[in-house]
């Protein structure tokens, strides 16, 4: 039953991947710098998405099984 906390470790190390290069390109778009800014937005954006597949997962894999 190592799946259950693993799974669950991964998404939140996505989701905090995610926040911070989320405040970085809010950054960059604050100075003007439009081009890194939707760069880090888009690199958010996929970790987001890795986040979310892993939490998916996570939950898939660790429901019971009928034996």
């Amino acid at each position: 039953m190592m799946r259950f906390p693993v799974g669950l470790i991964v998404f939140l190390f996505y989701a905090v991947l995610s926040g911070l290069t989320f405040r970085k390109a809010w950054g960059h778009w604050a100075v003007g710098q439009e081009d890194l800014g939707f760069w880090f937005t888009v690199v958010a954006i996929l970790l987001g998405i890795a986040g979310t597949g892993a939490l998916v997962g996570w939950w898939i894999h660790s429901r019971p099984t009928e034996d």
